[in-house]
């Protein structure tokens, strides 16, 4: 149930546009950094539990953070010196026979310095959804789910599992300091297909601005 682990991470960093206006800065550069992460998994199954807590918390000390270059200067963006910790969890209540209650979150700091190349970011499914993946961008984040999940249909056991149709409303904002926090709410509604090779989801996010996506993923979709 209980992981932890450290380590040292050395990385290359290599960001251009390809698409857009070309005065957009990039970053080409290394980038060093120490890391710890404490993960606890008491949940009773790997996609839609009947019961139980998931947390996964992690901290990075960076040494080294490449510069953002643009046209005409180059500067640093993040400190070379800076501290970063994100914060997630999950947690399922059984409502009924064939209902599940879902409240789950995240969050993310970076103690006070302003980022660039290391921010934090929100968008695609589940991190409100309504809006492109990692459209929403900041040197803070945090996002909070409330959620039911039902049991449509019932398929073999080791082939094909269980259908779920869920429905979550989701709160959340990345900015620079709180005072100037904007947080978007979007609803998200779809169909959960438990596989042999990971859960299906097909579903839509929508926001109360009404900008809308559609998604369909294979893969861990809460965790």
């Amino acid at each position: 149930r209980l992981e932890t682990r450290a380590g040292y991470t050395y990385d290359h960093l290599r960001m251009d546009v390809r698409i857009g206006d070309s005065a957009l800065p990039s970053v080409n550069g290394p980038q060093q950094y120490v890391s710890a992460q404490v993960k606890f998994d008491g949940q009773t199954g790997p996609t839609i539990p009947e019961r139980g807590l998931y947390v996964k918390a992690d901290l990075r000390q960076f040494f080294e953070v490449p510069d953002v270059v643009t046209p005409d200067s180059t500067r640093a963006a993040d400190p070379d010196k800076m501290t970063s910790g994100r914060l997630q969890f999950s947690l399922f209540a059984p409502a009924g026979r064939r209902g599940r209650v879902f409240l789950g979150g995240s969050g993310g700091t970076s103690f006070g310095d302003t980022t660039v190349v290391n921010a934090f970011s929100l968008g695609g499914p589940f991190q409100l959804g309504a809006f492109y993946a990692g459209e929403l961008r900041g040197s803070n984040a945090v996002v909070a789910n409330l959620g039911y999940f039902h049991e449509l249909a019932r398929f073999a056991e080791g082939t094909i599992g269980r259908l779920w149709f869920g429905s979550l409303v989701e709160e959340g904002s990345a900015f620079e300091r709180w005072s100037s926090a904007r947080f978007h709410t979007n609803v998200t509604a779809g169909l959960v297909l438990e596989s042999p090779v990971g859960p299906l989801f097909a579903g839509a996010s929508f926001g109360l601005d009404g900008r809308y996506r559609v998604y369909f993923s294979l893969g861990p979709i809460l965790k």
